[in-house]
This record gives structure tokens, C-alpha cells and sequence, in this order.
């Protein structure tokens, strides 16, 4: 196929992706509002005369706010919690269409990368949170997408550039989900053992100046951020006020920036040491596959029973998965080099961070169950290339699609059923206090029925 087919036809799927998805998820958008949706729907509300910076999402309320005064102007529309959650739907769907044309502009392998991207879409945790206007949606796509402009790096010609794109995306991710800090350990080593195109040969002081330059340039565009709000809009210093009556969030920090910058923490109900920690570790991470997965129902002597089968093949499919990295790491290291391993490592570094915080909660584990695709993705497009000649590699090719396809009509039907059509016909709203609850935040108005 020639290039431009080839360009129009991603371009096609890539439209066809956002607008489809865009338009199902429209289709069946969540009626319930969920406890935390209250809270950011009243900050939003009431920005002008209650500015929320919350620093564990820092930059979240100010581009909603944004979105939210964008939106009504152009439609007319003024119901909060539809604005909201239609912005989570938009951009999600523009993220699975950008995820498709990253993948095609990578490998070329059309059925893969389409198949791929639609698995992203129909993952519990991001099904479940397209829905809702929640903290992780937006910077989850964001982020990944950030790390899979990495594929390019070794070809781009000018690194410098680059490198100052990249880290104005990665700064956005990390200010609008505070946990994407993380992330800066692996690009810091991605950068040092990646020899751009422009380079002949390895330069290790090169690649150290690059490295320490994005980490320069994350870093002011982060501590800047947070220097602004912290000290400049809320006023707040290094060490507790002494009349110790400034509080943030109804909660007593005493004007001290280091207890803002980790304010989390303070409702001593996360960074706990948990009872049956590995059953909740798997419940939450394979949770972020299939919303209806519990480890009680795990039984790797009866796969084949009706009851425990969806269960069960996707916990298959996900160690299948774990061990592949391994299995095959030294061919996806020979095609893909430092890349890799660093994703492994914040694959590992995220895991382990949410075991700490708060395992159960699949919300928390949806950048690692994107990365997961991901890395799946460098895996298969390894395998079809090094196929050698005696086998057919467009065999291998339909295959490796087949099963992935496979893994994935399960996630389909589980996730739409007890996922997408159960929220979508739960009415009541969440118990929050009423201070904050509005009658307006019901959906009627839009949905001009009673869809129970």
C-alpha cells in the first residue's frame, strides 16, 4: 500500500476511533454521582469565590473551571456534571485516536494497533471513569501518551526540541495528578542510554546534558507551579504558622507548604500498611481490567465453570502478560533499548506505590493498566518482526490479534454489563454532605427521561 493510503487510512480509523467512542460513551454517560464528583462539581461551581488548588491534582479544578466557562458559551449548556464528565468522554476518545496513530506510525501493523488502542478503551478502570468527572482520566491518557512520543525520540533529528516538548507535556501530566512524578526516573534514564538519530555514536556527556535538561526544565515548570500557588495565592510558608488557625481543605496545616504539598496524607486513610495486602494488590490491579473481578472467585482449578470463567481467563491473560516481559525481554531490549526497561521499572515503581497507598481502589491503577497495553504492544510488534522466514508471519500476526481479541470480548461484555449500563441506571446521588450536593447535578434535563 502506498504512503498516502496508508497515512489516509490511519487518519480514517483514527477519526472513526474519537468519533465512535466519543459518541457511544455519550450514549450511555453515567446518571449516579459518585461521592469525590460532588466535591470537584461544587469547586468548580464556586471557583470565583473559592479557589481550589488541590495539590495532589493541582492544575485539575483550574482547567475544568476553564472548560466549564468554554463549553457554556458555545452551547448555552450550564449543567456541571454534564460539562464535566462530556470533557472526560472528549478527551479520552481523542486520546484512543491519537494512541491508534502512534502505534500505526510506529509498526505499520494496522489489525495490532487498532486492536491495542480499543483494549485501552475497554479497560475497566478508564471505561469506569470516562464516565465521571474523576482526577485520573485526563492526565492517565496524557501521561502514556507523553511516554509513547519516546518511540520517536531515537529518530527525531533535533533532541533538544524534543526534549523541551516532551517535558512541557510531562510537567502538564504531573500537575494535573500529582503521582506522575514517578514517571521522571524512567525518562531521566530513557534520555541517558538513548543515542538520538543526530548522534554517530554514544556520547555519554551528551546524553547526560540532555537528561539533566529535562530534568531541569520538569522540575522549575512543576516547583514553579507549586512555588506560585503555595506561597504566593495561599500565602503558605516553610515552617506552621504560629497562630495556628489557617487550615486548607478543612484541614489543619497550618500554613506550612511541605504538609500542603503531601495534604493526601493527612486523612490518615492512605500509606498504610494493609491487612492481606497481595489480595488486594490483585484485586485492584486486575480490577482495572474487569470491574467484576474479585480474588474470592479465583480458582485456577475451574476455569472452565460458568460462574468463575471471565474471572479467571482474565487473570490468565494478565500473568500471560507479566510473564512475557520477562520471557521476552532481551528481544524487545534489542528493538526497543532503554525504552524498555524504563517502562518496566515505572510499571514496578507505580505498582508498588499504590500497594502502599491504596491497592483495592482500581481508579489508582488505570496508568499502570494502560502501560500494561502498552508494553504488550512492544512485545507483540517484537515477535511478528522477528518471526523467521520458515513461518508465516502474517500467521503469528493473526494469531497474536486473535487471542488479544479474545481477551478482549471478555473485558467487553463483563465491563459494558456490570460497568458502563449498571451506572448508567443508578440514580441516587452519592452520600455527601449536603452543603455540597446541588438538585441540578441530576441529569434529567439531558437525558429528557427516566432511564432506571
Amino acid at each position: 500500500m502506498k504512503t498516502t493510503a496508508r497515512t489516509v487510512l490511519a487518519l480514517t480509523t483514527a477519526c472513526l476511533i474519537i468519533l465512535g467512542y466519543c459518541l457511544f460513551n455519550f450514549k450511555h454517560l453515567a446518571r449516579n454521582i459518585g461521592y469525590d464528583e460532588v466535591f470537584y462539581f461544587f469547586w468548580v461551581d464556586n471557583w470565583d469565590n473559592y479557589q481550589v488548588y488541590y495539590p495532589h491534582h493541582l492544575l485539575f479544578t483550574p482547567t475544568s473551571v476553564l472548560f466549564q466557562k468554554c463549553f457554556t458559551e458555545l452551547t448555552g449548556i450550564t449543567n456541571t456534571a454534564f460539562i464535566q464528565r462530556f470533557k472526560n468522554i472528549l478527551f479520552v476518545s481523542v486520546g484512543l485516536g491519537l494512541f491508534f496513530l502512534i502505534f500505526y506510525a510506529h509498526s505499520r501493523r494496522f489489525l495490532l494497533s487498532l486492536t491495542i488502542a480499543l483494549l485501552i478503551g475497554i479497560s475497566g478502570s478508564l471505561w469506569h471513569d470516562v464516565h465521571h468527572h474523576e482526577t485520573s482520566a485526563i492526565p492517565v491518557v496524557l501521561i502514556n501518551l507523553n511516554m509513547l512520543f519516546l518511540l520517536f525520540y531515537r529518530k527525531f533529528p533535533y533532541p533538544i526540541l524534543f526534549i523541551i516538548l516532551f517535558s512541557l507535556f510531562n510537567a502538564f501530566a504531573i500537575l494535573l495528578h500529582q503521582m506522575y512524578l514517578f514517571s521522571i526516573i524512567s525518562v531521566f534514564l530513557i534520555l541517558l542510554f538513548t543515542k538520538p538519530k543526530k548522534d554517530t555514536k554514544f556520547y555519554t556527556f551528551k546524553n547526560l546534558s540532555r537528561s539533566f535538561l529535562y530534568l531541569f526544565f520538569v522540575l522549575c515548570i512543576v516547583g514553579g507551579a507549586y512555588y506560585y500557588i503555595g506561597f504566593v495565592k495561599l500565602n503558605l510558608r516553610l515552617e506552621d504558622n504560629p497562630q495556628g488557625t489557617q487550615t486548607y481543605m478543612s484541614l489543619p496545616i497550618k500554613g506550612n507548604f511541605i504538609k500542603y504539598f503531601y495534604l493526601i496524607k493527612a486523612y490518615d486513610k492512605w500509606g498504610k500498611k494493609h491487612a492481606s495486602l497481595l489480595k488486594h494488590g490483585i484485586n485492584g490491579y486486575v480490577s482495572s481490567f474487569m470491574t467484576t473481578f474479585r480474588t474470592k472467585y479465583v480458582n485456577p482449578g475451574d476455569f472452565f465453570n460458568d460462574r468463575h470463567f471471565p474471572s479467571n481467563i482474565v487473570l490468565l491473560a494478565i500473568v500471560t502478560f507479566l510473564s512475557g516481559f520477562i520471557i521476552f525481554f532481551i528481544p524487545v531490549f534489542r528493538r526497543y533499548g532503554m525504552l524498555y526497561p524504563a517502562l518496566l521499572l515505572w510499571l514496578v515503581i507505580g505498582s508498588a506505590f499504590i500497594l502502599w497507598w491504596e491497592p483495592w481502589y482500581i481508579e489508582h491503577w488505570i496508568y499502570i493498566t494502560i502501560l500494561t497495553w502498552i508494553l504488550v504492544f512492544m512485545v507483540c510488534n517484537t515477535l511478528i518482526e522477528n518471526i523467521r522466514q520458515n513461518v508465516p508471519r502474517i500467521a503469528v500476526y493473526v494469531f497474536l490479534c486473535f487471542l488479544l481479541w479474545s481477551v478482549g470480548s471478555v473485558l467487553y461484555r463483563e465491563n459494558f454489563t456490570h460497568t458502563v449500563l449498571a451506572q448508567k441506571k443508578l440514580f441516587l446521588p452519592a452520600s455527601a454532605s449536603t452543603r455540597y450536593w446541588k438538585e441540578d447535578y441530576k441529569m434529567d434535563a439531558i437525558y429528557k427521561k427516566n432511564d432506571r
